[in-house]
């Protein structure tokens, strides 16, 4: 235990912050919350059949998809390749992009070259409804080279999506890998194939990562997550004395 002498006034200046600290939740709801600035932070979602039309017109299997920018980072194609391997092995599955950009040429040109790709995939283009095409997918993939933090990843996590996404960037840290979704090496096909026949083929182990991800995502980055980490920072870990505050080190 370290122990801190701290005059009054100081002390005084600790109790203002922590009003600052609790009046910023009323003053900016959407402060810090990175969930409550996607406006996601809400009822859980419908059932996964009903999401957009081609998911209502076809019977189809598992839906795995991703949102974003189809740009050369992001890597899409090893998705794609994921999915020829899912194929050949028999698997039911049905995979969903959602964005545009300068790669879609080169994707369709994929599918349409690749025979076991035929009618497996769906190009949705840039949508305002993503929370709709998120509420078709089963499983979310991002195969990233290179990833910041992805608000798609949150935005998936809270709609109670299972994610596989690349150890990349700020990516990690925002999953619990092996409860709420999985991590893969960048252009690992074999492994990002693996995780998603096991998902594919068990839908409670697809129920199970996705309660835990939303669970994750609402505790971690909602603004009502961010107070309670605040008031656990001032309340538990600095305990006043009279004239002074000890401070407990977070390894104790």
């Amino acid at each position: 235990m370290i122990r801190v002498q701290v005059v009054p006034r100081r002390a005084d200046h600790l109790a203002d912050l922590l009003v600052l600290v609790f009046r910023l939740g009323e003053i900016h709801p959407g402060l810090g919350g990175v969930l409550d600035e996607l406006g996601v932070v809400g009822d859980r979602p419908a059932e996964r059949d009903a999401g957009p039309e081609f998911r209502r017109d076809q019977r189809v299997g598992p839906v795995i998809g991703s949102v974003g920018r189809l740009v050369p980072i992001k890597d899409h194609v090893t998705l794609l390749r994921a999915l020829e391997v899912l194929l050949r092995q028999g698997e039911d599955v049905h995979v969903l992009l959602v964005g545009s950009g300068p790669e879609l040429a080169k994707l369709k040109e994929h599918v349409l070259t690749a025979p076991d790709l035929f009618e497996r995939v769906t190009f949705a283009g840039s949508s305002d409804r993503v929370p709709e095409m998120l509420n078709a997918m089963d499983i979310f993939v991002l195969p990233s080279i290179s990833e910041g933090m992805s608000n798609t990843i949150l935005e998936a996590m809270a709609s109670e999506i299972p994610v596989v996404i690349t150890n990349t960037g700020g990516s990690p840290e925002l999953i619990e890998d092996g409860r709420s979704g999985w991590l893969f090496t960048p252009r690992d096909v074999n492994t990002l194939a693996w995780q998603l026949a096991r998902l594919a083929a068990d839908k409670e182990l697809r129920l199970q990562f996705g309660a835990a991800a939303r669970q994750h995502a609402l505790e971690q980055f909602s603004l009502k997550g961010m107070m309670q980490r605040y008031r656990d920072l001032y309340f538990v870990r600095f305990h006043y004395h009279p004239g002074f505050w000890v401070i407990v080190p977070f390894d104790n």
